[in-house]
């Protein structure tokens, strides 16, 4: 089936994960008024995602951005789509960024993907990429030898053997 939503006044654009550093689930959840959508994504999509946007962000005249403070993740989360490729645009004339994101197709689907676009102004997409860097902050640590990720557990580092 489908899903087409649009969000020309989003009221909130977050990242979150759910479930301890190692085992997290992304999402990506939009807000506008009584309307709530989630997309299920990698860590790694999230984080490209903040990195683009930071710099169509870079690349527009300096101004003073109003600012947005993320709203929190709204339980419970039931993603609509799994997401697949993401698109990013900038509309000038209403000094607004376009997301757009698709859902994610197998091989044996048939139909069009589900889509979410969203509009964000830039002080919204300022804060949805210093909300990513928390994020992506509060996984687990980083081995200094191999760059791996180091569970609670341990970490079986390849270059200490």
């Amino acid at each position: 089936m489908t899903v087409f939503f649009q969000f020309d006044h989003a009221d909130s654009f977050i990242a979150a994960a759910v479930g301890r550093p190692g085992s997290r689930t992304f999402y990506v959840q939009v807000r506008s008024d009584d309307h709530r959508v989630v997309v299920k994504c990698e860590k790694q999509q999230v984080a490209v995602l903040a990195e683009h946007l930071r710099t169509q962000l870079a690349a527009l005249p300096p101004v003073h951005l109003r600012p947005t403070a993320p709203a929190p993740l709204v339980e419970p989360v039931q993603a609509a789509f799994v997401l697949g490729q993401i698109g990013l645009a900038f509309d000038s004339e209403a000094d607004r960024f376009i997301v757009q994101m698709d859902e994610m197709l197998l091989e044996d689907d048939t139909g069009e993907p589900g889509s979410v676009r969203v509009l964000l102004e830039p002080g919204q997409v300022e804060a949805f990429c210093e909300q990513v860097d928390l994020l992506m902050a509060s996984g687990r640590p980083t081995c200094p030898f191999c760059a791996g990720p180091i569970d609670p557990d341990g970490h079986p580092c390849p270059r200490m053997n």
